[in-house]
């Protein structure tokens, strides 16, 4: 998995972990050739469980700016760059 957080880019292998604090901007992409997995935990998780509840309802939820504004978070930059 590709991700960034902040300013730092980062490639990340299966057993990897990072920290994404609150208000840091990140984002993040599965580079695999087969499926995978992340796990995600949040503290407080706050509207992020109700994010993640309504993301899985619809097929685009990357661009649903009206998602994100209802759950308290807004898209600040373009998509991860991958290469």
């Amino acid at each position: 998995m590709s991700s960034k957080v902040g300013e730092e880019q980062m490639c990340l292998k299966p057993g990897d972990s990072l920290l994404a604090p609150r208000r840091m901007p990140h984002v993040w992409a599965y580079v695999g050739e087969v499926p995978g997995k992340i796990l995600i935990g949040v503290q407080p998780a706050g509207r992020m469980e109700t994010f993640f509840q309504e993301a899985a309802k619809i097929s685009d939820f990357s661009a649903d700016e009206r998602l994100y504004r209802a759950c308290a978070m807004e898209i600040v930059g373009p998509p991860l760059s991958l290469g």
